[in-house]
């Protein structure tokens, strides 16, 4: 999905992404630990999120915020081509 979203971007243009954090990215809670027990969850961690984003060829990938929920919490994400 991130190499396609590069690959529609023009030159010069930005990525915003909003996608669920990790384990250990914020403070636990019970239906953090339940929601994160999902295999696919557990390698959504802050710095593979942005390896990722690199792969796909984006530049100066950061996190840009996060913002707590019941689930645990989700990560704000941007980059450029």
């Amino acid at each position: 999905m991130l190499r396609e979203a590069h690959r529609m971007l023009e030159p010069g243009g930005e990525f915003h992404m909003l996608d669920f954090e990790g384990p250990g990215d914020g403070p636990p809670s019970f239906l953090a630990c339940l929601f994160h027990s999902n295999k696919r969850l557990q390698e959504n961690s802050e710095g593979r999120v942005l390896s990722l984003m690199k792969q796909a060829g984006f530049e100066n990938a950061k996190k840009v915020g996060r913002r707590s929920i019941l689930t645990g919490g989700v990560a704000y994400y941007q980059a450029s081509v």
